[in-house]
């Protein structure tokens, strides 16, 4: 109990210290600004240590009331103050390297004067060697190389103390089993002072611990090894030299090299082990947690030295020389342009499985046996050990293990793994009945290895996923925060998409609508809602975007989604490292290209939305381009679009399906289409520049002026039906055929109207979603006047509004098809996306009397045209006249082209206004 209560009241201690010296700003002296040598890249305080310092002493002082023993170690800790005091002068002004000796030397000969000498060593296999007077200077050696070995791994974030609270951890269940509870709680409060500084020194760190808190703890551990040894049952200072062997072996090594190279030993540089990983590559949190994890592994063969005997050690010892050499081996590889591992790495994972499966089946026996060795079973294991190695082998190959990458790691692979294991246990048992009857084998043995295997091997493939995955978290205050619409399966996949882009981004909260994930959490990421509050949401999590990953294709609820984050003033981008082939809602594309563009935001006005809800649309032609942002936009005002499809292949192209749909020609039967859709409002989609050879002069008076001319008809005969003719003009030009023609279809329509509520939209070149997302081709040097969305909402205006004449958008900036792609896909965030060509009118202002004027109507203008209303002499040739005779389509091309010549307009003969 009481090294439980020791081990909180330091820990609480120095988090509370570690926190309230965050609060205060730093003298100058104490700041450490990074230079051509850091591994940090902004300026951070390096007092640290005295937390650490603090929260050790007092609870220490505490104990020793409650605990006599620990009296002993009072030397100890003056020398440590000393060498404490001496870290704080040179953090804070600097100290030669003379001066820093000359401390450690004292502080190593206060121990030694209060009896903490080296005066003998237990070696492995050789029994108790007694010193004689070589001990005094032994010692006094053991304790400077401490502190400089552990000042010197004290180069990048939560190392040093990280590696404190391990070994000190280790050190206490060490003395725990040896029976020395006062040692514990020595090793016991450096574990837990290191713990609550580690908070705020974890990659990425807020603070250091400076030289101060280096040099304390390295004195720390130097003195444990030293005064471990001297109680007895006391513990072997092999114990403590191998839990901090990673740390010592990388600091040995590069004194050496320095050496022999002639570099000043104590002068800053980068060449440690660990600095030169980061160099290659891995980051501050990579390099921290391997380093940890070899502490850890470290720390357990050290326990098992104490509970295994003395031949444990040259095993383990040999055994992590051989790894620690090849790992330095293996660095230096890296750093002359070799591969991490090899090119297919099956030699890797089979050496490492085989390591597992050999580390079970013998951690099986060491556990069933209590890590005692006995003669018949031993030998009964030794024997079955081969048949287990090539029975787990074939059944990892078999259930493709060796085929796996382990960075991706799933619960597939977790799958795989038990039924392997389950079905080679299978098979060992059957060998073993049937070779050796079963004799002299623990009965729970292959129990045992069932679940140690499991464990081994799924915590190697994870470990591996792990690796590659930490590091990636953001970095607070410097990543982008995005936020996910849509808490699904696609969401998830969007999730990891943002978080394999670097620290530099980071999934703040997972937005939806259903209320059943409110409140849960996906991969550790809260799910917020409903999307009514989105504003209020991304103000509380911070957010710098949005990513769409609703599943489907929904246009009408990604344009909803569209218009709350325009309330929010927060944009909705395509996720970081998606492909861009992936598909996306057309309202999505669209609202992307306008802002990369500088475009402002399209939306339906209240007054037009109030006037379509409820109201039944028949849109004819499967609505031409604009169809899926008109489409979308009736949905979310509330009306009901019904679609009109001249037959399988425009439905088919249109790639759209209706809550009604009315087929058949519209020349042949435009009474009996209206009658069965029923409609308020009518949007006759006409194209008028020619698509695909379809729009030649025979079939553009068929379809433009006949056909135009059945569905006004048909509009005029229904009480309080609206008309709005959706012209599709695209790239066509005064003088031409197409031109010519639709001028006698506005003619007709408008003016057999009278009163009634008809209007004519000449929309310009049109660039829809599906423009934005093709292939790049030479297309992408045309330009385009119109957004999708916007000619939609135009068209909508005009129908809601039951206006007449003719109207068109106002003049606006043309947009290349490959600018608009790319604002699309790639355009920063808030920085718009300038267009690829000069300004030009986008109004299809044709003939040269006519003129624009100001309406009501938001992004469109009113085209001023003597075609309506038209001259008495062009009605009575015009609107009088029956198409229904095939024979007279020469005489009606003769009068388009008297209806634009200027002679035959009323007003001819004036100076043409510019367009």
């Amino acid at each position: 109990m009481t090294i439980v209560l020791a081990f909180l009241a330091s820990f609480g201690l120095s988090y509370a210290g570690t926190r309230l010296l965050l609060a205060r700003t730093p003298p100058g002296a104490f700041v450490d600004v990074p230079n051509a040598r850091s591994s940090h890249d902004r300026p951070k305080p390096r007092f640290g240590g005295i937390a650490i310092v603090a929260a050790f002493c007092t609870t220490f002082a505490a104990t020793c009331i409650a605990v006599p023993e620990l009296r002993a170690y009072l030397p100890l800790a003056g020398g440590a103050l000393l060498l404490f005091a001496a870290g704080l002068v040179d953090d804070w002004r600097g100290l030669g390297v003379g001066a820093r000796l000359a401390v450690q030397c004292a502080a190593a000969a206060i121990a030694i004067a209060g009896g903490t000498v080296l005066d003998h060593v237990t070696l492995p296999m050789v029994g108790t060697v007694y010193l004689g007077w070589v001990a005094y200077p032994l010692t006094l050696l053991v304790f400077v190389a401490g502190v400089n070995f552990y000042n010197f791994i004290d180069g990048i974030d939560g190392l040093a103390a990280g590696g404190a609270v391990i070994a000190g951890a280790f050190l206490a269940a060490a003395a725990l089993m040896v029976g020395q509870p006062a040692l514990a709680i020595l090793c016991a409060l450096l574990s837990a002072s290191a713990l609550g500084f580690l908070q705020f020194n974890f990659p990425p760190s807020r603070l250091f611990m400076g030289d101060g808190g280096s040099t304390f703890l390295g004195y720390w551990f130097a003195g444990l090894a030293v005064a471990g040894t001297r109680v007895d049952p006391g513990v072997p200072v092999f114990v403590p030299l191998l839990l901090l062997s990673s740390l010592y072996i990388d600091a040995s090594l590069t004194i050496v090299r320095r050496l022999t190279h002639g570099e000043p030993v104590f002068q800053p540089h980068r060449t440690h082990y660990y600095q030169r990983m980061l160099q290659l590559g891995f980051n501050h949190k990579q390099v921290t947690l391997v380093e940890y994890l070899i502490m850890i592994l470290l720390g357990v063969s050290a326990i098992l030295y104490l509970r295994a005997g003395a031949l444990f050690a040259p095993f383990a010892a040999a055994v992590w020389l051989s790894l620690f050499t090849l790992a330095i081996l293996k660095i230096r590889a890296l750093e002359r342009g070799d591969r991490m591992f090899w090119e297919r790495r099956t030699l890797f994972l089979i050496a490492a499985d085989v390591a597992a499966i050999v580390a079970a089946y013998l951690g099986a026996y060491f556990l069933r046996m209590n890590f005692q060795f006995t003669e018949a079973e031993g030998r009964a294991v030794l024997r079955a050990l081969p048949i287990v190695v090539v029975v787990r082998s074939a059944c990892f190959f078999k259930y493709g293990l060796y085929r796996s990458m382990w960075r991706y790691t799933g619960v597939a692979d977790v799958v795989r793994v038990i039924k392997a294991v389950t079905a080679g246990s299978a098979v060992i048992l059957a060998a073993v009945v049937l070779l050796y009857r079963f004799i002299a084998f623990p009965r729970t043995l292959f129990l045992i290895e069932f679940f140690l295997l499991i464990t081994l091997v799924l915590a190697a493939r994870f470990s591996t996923r792990l690796f590659h995955e930490i590091g990636r978290e953001p970095e607070s205050g410097t990543a982008r925060r995005y936020g996910v619409i849509g808490a699904g399966d696609t969401g998830e996949r969007v999730m990891r998409e943002i978080r394999a882009g670097g620290p530099l981004r980071t999934v703040a909260c997972f937005i939806d609508d259903d209320p059943r994930r409110i409140g849960l959490a996906v991969h550790g990421v809260p799910v917020d809602g409903p999307g009514s509050k989105l504003a209020e949401i991304a103000r509380r999590r911070g957010l710098h975007a949005l990513v769409y990953a609703l599943s489907g294709e929904d246009d009408a609820v990604a344009a909803a989604w569209v218009g709350r984050a325009r309330e929010a003033g927060i944009e909705l981008e395509r996720a970081p490292g998606a492909e861009e082939t992936r598909a996306e809602p057309h309202a999505i594309v669209l609202d992307r290209a306008a802002r990369g563009l500088g475009r402002p935001a399209a939306v339906l006005p209240p007054r037009a939305r109030a006037a379509l809800q409820g109201r039944r649309v028949l849109i004819t032609h499967g609505g031409g381009r604009i169809a899926p942002s008109l489409l979308t936009e009736l949905y979310l005002a509330g009306a009901i679009p019904v679609i009109h499809f001249d037959g399988a292949l425009e439905r088919e192209r249109a790639g759209l399906e209706s809550v009604g749909t009315c087929s058949g020609s519209l020349l042949v039967d435009a009474i009996g289409i209206l009658e069965a859709a029923n409609p308020d409002i009518v949007i006759h989609v006409a194209t008028v520049e020619p698509v695909g050879g379809l729009n030649d002069e025979t079939f553009a008076w068929e379809h433009l002026v006949r056909e135009t001319d059945a569905v006004s008809r048909a509009v005029l005969r229904r009480a309080g039906c609206r008309l709005v003719i959706a012209a599709m003009w695209g790239g066509s030009r005064a003088g031409e055929s197409p031109s010519n023609t639709a001028a006698v279809m506005e003619a007709l329509a408008l003016n057999r109207a009278e009163t009634d509520p008809v209007a004519v939209v000449r929309l310009p070149r049109v660039l829809g979603a599906d423009g934005i997302l093709a292939p790049r081709s030479a297309a992408s040097r045309v330009g385009f006047d119109l957004l999708e969305n916007e000619a939609a909402l135009i068209v909508m205006q005009v129908a809601a509004g039951a206006f007449r004449g003719i109207y068109t958008p106002s003049p606006c900036p043309e947009i290349a098809l490959g600018a608009a792609r790319e604002a699309a896909m790639h355009a920063p965030a808030g920085e718009p996306m300038p267009s690829r060509r000069a300004p030009v009118a986008a109004s299809r202002v044709i003939f040269a009397p006519e003129h624009l004027d100001e309406c009501g109507i938001d992004g469109a203008q009113r085209v001023l045209s003597p075609l309506f209303p038209v001259s008495e002499e062009l009605r009575r040739a015009v609107i009088t006249a029956t198409f229904e005779d095939a024979n007279e389509r020469d005489r009606w091309r003769r009068t388009a082209a008297d209806l634009v010549h200027p002679r035959a307009l009323s007003g001819a003969g004036q100076d043409p206004p510019s367009a």
